[in-house]
């Protein structure tokens, strides 16, 4: 039988912690919500981290920094 301690008191912080799918960001909050992780994955060495999902982080925050760029 599966251990089963503790994730109902994980699954209520989750739910607690979910944005309603209708939450929209504005670039700026999304760059700033990109760059903080970018750095935090950049740090990390966990080897479920990829490369690749790096570089997609960064393509990301690349676009948020041109929409956010004043015209």
């Amino acid at each position: 039988m599966a251990d089963k301690r503790g994730t109902e008191s994980k699954n209520l912080s989750l739910e607690e912690n979910q944005l309603p799918d209708s939450t929209v960001f504005s670039p700026e909050d999304a760059l700033e919500w990109g760059e903080g992780f970018l750095k935090e994955m950049q740090a990390c060495s966990h080897p479920l981290i990829k490369r690749s999902h790096v570089n997609a982080l960064e393509e990301m925050v690349k676009k948020l920094r041109q929409m956010t760029q004043p015209k």
